[in-house]
């Protein structure tokens, strides 16, 4: 009793301290401007892999390269947040058969955008999927946990400005705002995007957050909740277990899982970590 009862306490005492570091932030909201996004060649992105496979994914970033209009981000941008686009430009494509998405204008909400170096790949699948032709975007990032600092003494809101102003132009509005989605109003979307959301409490905690915020089904009812009459809402998990648990809340919220796909992809350096991940599309029934 008296050993569950300290398990108990520690529990809290951990749940305390991250509310406590969490607050912290909060209250500072430390920025210190926008940092200097760095380039780098794009020659041997591959050089991981045996050079058979490595041809093959050089094959297969140029054809995402020219069909989603990467020439600009390539030219500008690091390897690895390249390949970030990239693999998540590849498992957005193998859901593109069951979108329906509008010709002129999308409004759209990703949702815990951390730091959002994956913008631009997302704006621009957004722009060109299903034979769009350069169709007019706007695109909200939203992070609970925005402010935290970086090594490099910027937060982890000031680097997403720096990918927001990359993403910017063409007409399109993009901006990321540090909020609450849950708590927070949004209008109504045609298309809302999660990107690893914690559905597993130990992946909140790891990510050093408060427990409240462990609300995984508040939160797939506030998203699923925001969804134009043809709107859908992507969702990707990191291993199986993960999406098993999403199935579980969106049968209980009466949600429609039309596609659920393996990403198995070699784009990152770090593929073998990634080996479990899922990705969805989801639509209200």
């Amino acid at each position: 009793m008296i050993f569950e009862s300290s398990i108990h306490l520690s529990v809290f005492s951990f749940d305390a301290l991250r509310t406590l570091r969490f607050a912290f932030r909060q209250k500072l909201a430390w920025r210190r401007g926008i940092p200097r996004l760095i380039h780098e060649e794009k020659q041997h992105l591959f050089s991981y892999l045996d050079a058979k496979e490595s041809r093959e994914l050089e094959e297969t970033e140029m054809s995402l390269r020219e069909r989603y209009r990467l020439d600009a981000f390539a030219q500008a941008s690091s390897v690895i947040d390249y390949r970030d686009n990239l693999s998540l430009l590849a498992a957005l494509v193998e859901l593109e058969e069951f979108l329906e998405l509008p010709e002129k204008k999308i409004s759209s909400l990703d949702i815990g955008s951390k730091n959002w170096n994956y913008v631009y790949g997302l704006k621009q699948f957004l722009k060109y999927a299903c034979h769009g032709d350069g169709r007019q975007i706007d695109l909200c990032g939203v992070e609970v946990d925005g402010y935290g600092v970086y090594r490099d003494l910027y937060s982890r809101c000031d680097h997403a400005q720096a990918y927001v102003e990359q993403a910017n132009g063409d007409g399109d509005r993009v901006e990321y705002r540090v909020d609450d989605f849950v708590t927070s109003h949004y209008g109504k979307m045609d298309i809302v995007t999660l990107f690893y959301p914690f559905l597993l409490e130990e992946a909140l905690r790891s990510w050093g957050l408060p427990r409240r915020y462990f609300q995984p089904r508040n939160l797939l009812a506030k998203a699923l909740s925001l969804l134009d009459v043809r709107g859908a809402l992507i969702v990707t998990n990191q291993t199986g277990l993960e999406a098993e648990r999403l199935n579980s809340h969106l049968e209980a919220l009466n949600a429609l899982v039309v596609a659920q796909v393996p990403m198995r992809f070699k784009l990152v350096h770090y593929w073998e970590q990634t080996h479990d991940r899922v990705i969805s599309l989801i639509q209200k029934s």
